[in-house]
């Protein structure tokens, strides 16, 4: 069916998590991709949910003036991408709306005063920016004989695509360029696609059986766009160099990273008490190789990285002797024993009341497990960062009902421009130190009244 889909409210003209508008004119809502808030589009329904329908754009009536041309041409058809067709401004802001959303009306969370959800750390950078693109292809269905000599003498294409999921299926779309992938990726792109054409071709010529599989392109000053999984490459964030392979996880996002950790270390160097004193000690949760903890290793007197993988431990020691940095210490925990293991190593000097715990645990968040020992442990100040806000709110909302703790500042990031993927970091103090804080700043002033008074 085709449908008029005008969204006339704050409720209705939402983007969702999933980066589509949800237009209603009653209950029921029809998710709607690629549109702006306050346009009119027909569209067709093409799906429909227990609770809400999906739709695709026939022609859009009334174009918001903020619509932009996309850059890339598969743009709608290709997965990747779900905000081309809107300003930075634009996307950014329903981003921070997003993060806002999800923590007050989803999760009914309360804020310290004066706490809002702050516009999100970013740069200029809306394309050419993401170091890392991993296109997939199938498994090839073409025929051996097919695959040997067209009727023109040309060789026929083994690898139908090599590219990304499309947006409405799992088919691989064909991309033989990527607006959000660096200059040097695009480059390199063609002559690597090439290449896996080339060894599809060959195996079914010598009569094997080729594979489906996924292409790496990484792309560093130090090393160019490399293609080897295992080979090691560099990276310098803020004067720290990490060496780890190519096909490991390193944050994508050259430009934003650094203000991230910056963002990250300033929460956790921000003063604890009222006389300005700040944590000596940093713990780094979920510290995979380092990145927090190293960054951060010149502002503390002593910090500590703990992960559950050993290949990331193993990577964050090895990168602090690169570095040569020498307060530093890297455990391997899992999330059952993290806190204890950490006391354990340093003898019990590593107080909470001097601490700040910095967490940035994978998509599915942090369990109660974690949460608990965590609170058991209380540290003086948290500082949560998160690649999936959804999971964060959940677990904020945990550590705000069992902790004596309150958010005191909100503030996404913006490392994946043009999609809908958000960071975003949370800063938890202790609500005693902010009561002592007061304490201490009415008896000043009551102490300078007094001697105003003689």
């Amino acid at each position: 069916s085709e449908a008029d889909l005008r969204q006339e409210s704050a409720v209705r003209s939402a983007l969702d998590r999933l980066g589509a508008a949800a237009a209603s004119e009653t209950q029921w809502v029809v998710q709607v991709p690629m549109v702006i808030p306050g346009e009119t589009v027909l569209a067709r329904i093409y799906r429909n949910k227990n609770s809400y329908s999906e739709a695709d754009v026939i022609r859009v009536l009334e174009a918001s003036p903020e619509r932009m041309e996309p850059q890339c041409k598969l743009f709608g058809a290709c997965g990747g991408c779900q905000y081309q067709h809107m300003g930075l401004d634009l996307q950014r802001e329903w981003k921070r709306r997003q993060v806002e959303d999800l923590l007050l009306r989803n999760e009914k969370i309360s804020f310290g005063a004066g706490v809002l959800v702050e516009s999100p750390v970013c740069t200029e950078h809306g394309y050419n920016y993401r170091s890392k693109l991993t296109p997939h292809f199938d498994k090839p269905k073409i025929k051996v004989a097919e695959a040997e000599k067209s009727g023109e003498g040309e060789r026929v294409k083994v690898l139908r695509a090599i590219g990304f999921k499309e947006r409405t299926s799992q088919n691989i779309l064909d991309v033989e360029e990527c607006p959000i992938a660096t200059v040097g990726i695009n480059a390199a792109l063609p002559g690597v696609r090439q290449a896996a054409e080339d060894e599809a071709y060959q195996r079914y010529i010598d009569s094997s059986k080729p594979k489906g599989g996924t292409l790496l392109l990484r792309d560093t000053p130090a090393d160019g766009v490399v293609t080897k999984h295992m080979q090691l490459v560099s990276e310098t964030v803020r004067g720290v160099t990490f060496k780890f392979r190519a096909g490991d996880f390193f944050q994508n996002n050259p430009f934003v990273l650094p203000l991230m950790i910056d963002h990250v270390i300033q929460e956790a160097k921000k003063p604890l008490g009222p006389n300005g004193e700040g944590a000596r000690y940093f713990l780094d949760a979920y510290c995979g190789g380092g990145l927090f903890a190293l960054c951060a290793s010149s502002h503390f007197e002593r910090v500590i990285g703990v992960d559950i993988s050993h290949g990331s431990i193993e990577s964050a020691k090895e990168n602090m002797d690169l570095n040569e940095i020498k307060n530093a210490s890297f455990f391997e925990a899992d999330s059952t024993e993290i806190f204890k293991r950490v006391q354990d190593e340093v003898e019990g000097s590593f107080t909470p009341e001097e601490s700040v715990v910095v967490i940035d645990p994978p998509r599915k968040g942090c369990d109660e497990q974690f949460l608990d020992q965590l609170i058991r442990f209380g540290p003086r100040r948290v500082v949560y960062v998160a690649c999936d806000p959804s999971t964060q709110a959940r677990d904020a909302k945990y550590l705000l009902a069992n902790a004596p703790y309150e958010i005191t500042r909100v503030r996404p990031v913006d490392l994946f421009p043009q999609t809908r993927h958000i960071e975003n970091v949370i800063t938890f103090d202790r609500k005693e130190q902010k009561q002592e804080q007061k304490q201490e700043q009415e008896q000043e002033q009551e102490q300078e009244q007094e001697q105003e008074q003689e």
